[in-house]
C-alpha cells in the first residue's frame, strides 16, 4: 500500500491494495482488499482518486450506481461481480464494495500450464 492509501473506508479495514499483474494496464480507480468490522467478510473496495472525488459528475455516477443496485433486484451478468454496497461519499471518500473472489490472472494460469491449455480428450 502507498502512503496516501486509506486504512479504513466505512465499516471496512483495508488489508492491501490490488495492483495490476505484469502486462496489465493499471486500474483507473484504486482497488483494495478489505475485511468487514466483524471480520466475517472479505471484499474488494473500489475508491476513486482524489482528482475524481472533486468531479461533481463523477460523484453523481456513484449515486446512480447505488440507485441501480437498490432498484436492480436481479442478478448481474455472470462476468460481473455484484456491487453489494455503495457510499456516495457525501461527507468524504466515495467507495463501492464487491465480494472478493480469489482467482489467478490469465497470464498466471498460462504460465502455470506451460504457456497453453491442454484440452481434455
Amino acid at each position: 500500500m502507498s502512503q496516501g492509501d486509506p486504512r479504513r473506508l466505512g465499516p471496512y479495514h483495508i488489508i492491501a491494495r490490488l495492483g495490476p499483474d505484469a502486462g496489465e494496464a493499471p486500474a483507473v480507480e484504486p482497488r483494495f482488499i478489505a475485511r468487514s468490522a466483524a471480520g466475517d467478510r472479505t471484499v474488494v473496495i473500489t475508491a476513486p482518486s482524489r482528482e475524481l472525488v472533486d468531479d461533481a459528475a463523477y460523484r453523481e455516477r456513484f449515486r446512480g450506481a447505488e440507485n441501480a443496485r437498490l432498484l436492480g433486484g436481479g442478478r448481474p451478468p455472470l462476468w460481473l461481480a455484484p456491487v453489494v454496497e455503495v457510499s456516495g461519499g457525501e461527507t468524504g471518500q466515495p467507495w463501492s464494495v464487491t465480494p472478493f473472489l480469489p482467482m489467478l490472472s490469465l497470464p498466471a494460469v498460462l504460465e502455470a500450464n506451460g504457456g497453453r491449455f491442454r484440452c481434455a480428450p
